[in-house]
């Protein structure tokens, strides 16, 4: 039951936009907005992919940002007849993209 909850979350959040386009400052007369694709489940094409979203398909880049923020450890202890502690390390890489509709 557990697996079917699960996977209907997964399925559900993949309809729901987790990288908004937001605004980010006016230059030279256009302006300029700004998208992050932070999540590890996500690269730097889902952010042209709402750049172009956003823009209906008509968009240039003024900046593009993917950066190394270090590594994150999930650690765990898995109980049995001897305790196990695991753990996992995920590569956190921000990405972000500023761009301006044409």
């Amino acid at each position: 039951m557990k697996k079917y909850v699960l996977l209907l979350c997964l399925l559900a959040s993949a309809c729901i936009n987790l990288n908004p386009v937001t605004f980010s400052h006016r230059q030279n007369g256009r302006d300029i907005y700004i998208v992050r694709c932070n999540s590890p489940y996500f690269d730097i094409s889902d952010c042209y992919r709402n750049a172009s979203q956003a823009c209906n398909g008509n968009f240039e880049i003024f900046n593009t940002s993917i950066e190394n923020a270090g590594v994150t450890t999930d650690m765990q202890v898995q109980s049995g007849l001897a305790p196990l502690l695991s753990g996992t390390q995920n590569y956190a890489i921000n990405r972000s993209l500023m761009f301006y509709c044409k």
